[in-house]
């Protein structure tokens, strides 16, 4: 079992079915892998330590001679041999003549998986397996008591329960009153129900961080919320202010105008600007055909009112008349305007005095900045001052250049109606936290459970960290009682193959399929398979319940604890008819298999490391897929890994490190069958070469030939002289087409 250097493996093997001679080396290491192709001989020798492993078992191998032995063997002797150094494995000596096979082993116990072993274990009973195992074995190391362990187990329970407990009666106290007395939280809210000591502890392995708001912060709100009156106050609208542009337009253009002075003597242009309103109504009515004052009934058709009066309608009827009037109107329009944003500015305080009154009480809503009106108001109104000043100033001197006001009237009162808008918003959203109320203080329940968990583990962190310490006590004396317990394996070989059935049947087929140590059963989806194993299982499940049963099997193997150390495992192709999956996992089976010094067998890396060992395995394959699978995932090391193959009359095995690329292989053989070599029925060329069929005027011959793999035989086979010609062509095709392919076939070949 060990993988500690050693003297290099050495197979032997002479007239065994298409081996004429091998002698060579394998690693010194304790895992070897040999690829070859079909038709190679590799069948022959795994059958050779088939026998082997029968023989151990006690059973009749006379058949072996016939069964093994070449037909051109001359002198009808064979012989097979597996050696490490000095020291014979296991040996094997066939006479055919006789009938007789003299089997030798040393100090291996051989354990051979094959399509024999999968026929006569399983296939044979339609894949119900045997329960019929009575052996024994002898356990070679001492009984342990675990009685010590077991106490120590059930102390830990108990100081485990007793810290839970109290720190479970804490909790359940202060949630009673932090919740639901002081903050009324429902009993029946997901996020109360969910406090529960076991969340607490899976979800807090550390010390958490102080929530941003304490609990404190979230009972405040949830206090302030219960402030609100049934019938609030609410702010009103602010109303915006109806402003049209073309006002200001106008102002402009009367204040751009240069009017010349009027002829009208001053004294008569003082009374009409001290007293314009008066003045200008009063000849509006001496003009609509009053002939008498409409204030003294006095006739107006004598002097000297008559003069005066004509000296007014004069003044109002020239330039400058007119163009005072329309400043006197552009300074109402704009006082209007002044009045309008006053207005505004009043209704602003009068209502947010309301609004904050009122969103103090509604957490949501208290963090709100409503934007600075005044200050908007206060800029609006500062501009249209300074044009009532310019309009004034202009009404004064119309013919005198006077100044426009800095500053754009439209876009103040723009953003003047924007700041408005988003205030009504702000008062509307108001209005409407206060109308939801109940959804707010069921989301701050919510975050006053949250904020609550987090506050309590923090407060009462010694007692979990207690809680913890116990937990990690318990794990570890489990452990140790576990431990015992796994060195008390049962002596009776049925339940050591049961527990391992059980173990890689999960390990394959997760749920799927298991195996009931009780009735010695597979099952599906845990239910007995009606139809039975042969009928449910696919071709690859077949193979992968095999390879799982025969690893179970070492068990029935041996003798004693002490010979789990003698198994030799050997594989031939253990991948038949299986999907990707299945392959890598056999790979990875292989590659992690470990059994311990009191045979528990094992596929978990991390018992390699903890004492222990990989078996001795030999594995055999054809399959160039399953061989790259096996060399990129270590299964064996670089060293471990060889090719089986032909050279003139005898076998060898040839290291490889590298991937086996099946088109490489292909052409090979093509050069060496091209070359002189006897054609072989396992060249797979109709893929490699049909689609050139057409080209150049060639044709094709190898449209009979197949590869056998898996077994599979078709009805015809091509002769030794059709597989030369196909061949002959194949070189002529590759020449005119792929020149460089033909100097790698032959440089391998060479190396080989």
């Amino acid at each position: 079992m060990s993988s500690a250097p050693k003297p290099s493996l050495h197979i032997r093997a002479s007239s065994l079915g298409p081996v004429a001679q091998l002698d060579a080396d394998l690693s010194k290491f304790s895992q070897n892998l040999i690829y070859a192709r079909n038709g190679t001989g590799k069948s022959f020798l795994t059958r050779a330590l088939r026998y082997l492993d029968l023989y151990g078992d006690g059973q009749d191998i006379q058949e072996a001679p016939t069964n093994l032995i070449s037909e051109e063997s001359t002198n009808g002797h064979g012989m097979f041999e597996v050696s490490q150094g000095d020291a014979s494995i296991g040996k094997l000596s066939l006479n055919l003549a006789s009938r007789e096979a003299t089997p030798h082993i040393g100090d291996r116990i051989f354990h051979v998986f094959s399509e024999d072993f999968v026929h006569s274990e399983l296939r044979q009973t339609n894949f119900v397996v045997d329960g019929n195992i009575e052996s024994k074995i002898t356990l070679d190391h001492s009984i342990i008591s675990t009685k010590e362990a077991e106490e120590k187990v059930q102390r830990a329970e108990r100081l485990l329960a007793e810290s839970t407990s109290a720190l479970e009666h804490v909790l359940g106290e202060a949630k009673e009153g932090q919740l639901f007395n002081k903050a009324g939280v429902n009993r029946r809210l997901r996020e109360y129900t969910a406090i529960q000591l076991s969340e607490l502890l899976s979800s807090h392995t550390v010390l958490p961080a102080q929530p941003a708001r304490s609990f404190a912060n979230v009972l405040s709100d949830l206090d302030a919320l219960k402030s609100v009156p049934a019938e609030p106050d609410y702010p009103g609208n602010i109303e915006g202010i109806t402003f049209n542009a073309s006002v200001i337009d106008t102002v402009i253009v009367n204040l751009s105008r240069m009017t010349t002075p009027s002829s009208v003597a001053d004294e008569i242009k003082t009374k009409i600007t001290a007293h314009h309103a008066f003045i200008e109504a009063g000849t509006e009515l001496v003009q609509a055909g009053e002939g008498t004052c409409p204030f003294c009934a006095q006739s107006v058709e004598h002097p000297p009112a008559k003069d005066l009066i004509a000296s007014y309608i004069a003044f109002f009827a020239d330039a400058e008349g007119a163009h005072k009037k329309a400043l006197r109107e552009d300074w109402s329009k704009v006082k209007s305007l002044r009045s309008a944003v006053s207005a505004c500015e009043s209704s602003y305080s009068r209502n947010f005095s309301k609004y904050d009154s009122l969103k103090k009480l509604v957490p949501s809503q208290k963090s709100v900045t409503l934007p600075d009106l005044p200050r908007e108001a206060q800029a609006a109104d500062i501009l249209l001052g300074a044009y009532s000043q310019a309009i004034e100033a202009k009404g004064t001197s119309p013919g005198e250049e006077v100044s426009r006001p800095e500053g754009d009237v439209s876009s103040t009162i723009a953003t003047l109606q924007q700041t408005i808008g988003e205030i009504n918003h702000a008062f509307l959203a108001l209005r409407n936290a206060i109308g939801a109320s109940d959804a707010e203080r069921r989301n701050l329940q919510r975050e006053a459970c949250d904020t609550f968990a987090v506050e309590f583990v923090r407060s009462n962190w010694a007692p979990f960290a207690a809680v913890f310490r116990g937990q990690e006590d318990l794990r570890i004396a489990a452990a140790e009682l576990a431990t015992l317990e796994k060195s008390q394996l049962s002596d009776n070989a049925k339940d050591r193959v049961a527990t391992t059935f059980e173990s890689l049947i999960v390990t394959f087929f997760g749920q799927k399929y298991s195996f009931d140590k009780a009735s010695f059963t597979l099952r599906r989806d845990n239910r007995e398979m009606l139809r039975g194993p042969s009928r449910t299982l696919s071709d690859g499940e077949k193979t992968v319940i095999a390879f799982c049963y025969f690893i179970s099997c070492v068990h029935k193997k041996i003798k004693a604890t002490s010979d789990y150390g003698k198994l030799f495992l050997v594989f031939d192709d253990p991948i038949t008819s299986m999907s990707y999956d299945y392959v890598f996992a056999i790979a990875q089976t292989l590659k992690h298999l470990n059994i311990s010094a009191t045979g528990t067998v094992s596929i978990n890396p991390a018992d390699i490391n903890n004492g222990s060992l990989r078996p001795e395995l030999l594995v055999f394959t054809h399959s160039s897929y399953f061989y790259n699978i096996c060399v990129t995932n270590r299964v064996v090391k670089e060293e471990g890994a060889f090719f089986l193959h032909k050279v003139g009359q005898t076998h060898q095995l040839s290291k490889l490190k590298k991937y086996i690329a099946p088109f490489e292989e292909h052409l090979r053989e093509i050069v060496g069958v091209h070359g002189g070599s006897e054609p072989s029925h396992t060249d797979s060329l109709s893929n490699y070469i049909s689609y050139l069929a057409g080209e150049e005027g060639f044709e094709i011959k190898s449209v009979l030939i197949n590869n056998l793999s898996h077994g599979t035989y078709y009805d015809e086979t091509p002769s030794p002289d059709e597989l030369k010609d196909a061949c002959d062509e194949t070189i002529r095709i590759v020449e005119r087409y792929a020149k460089g392919q033909l100097e790698v076939a032959r440089a391998l070949s060479r190396v080989a």
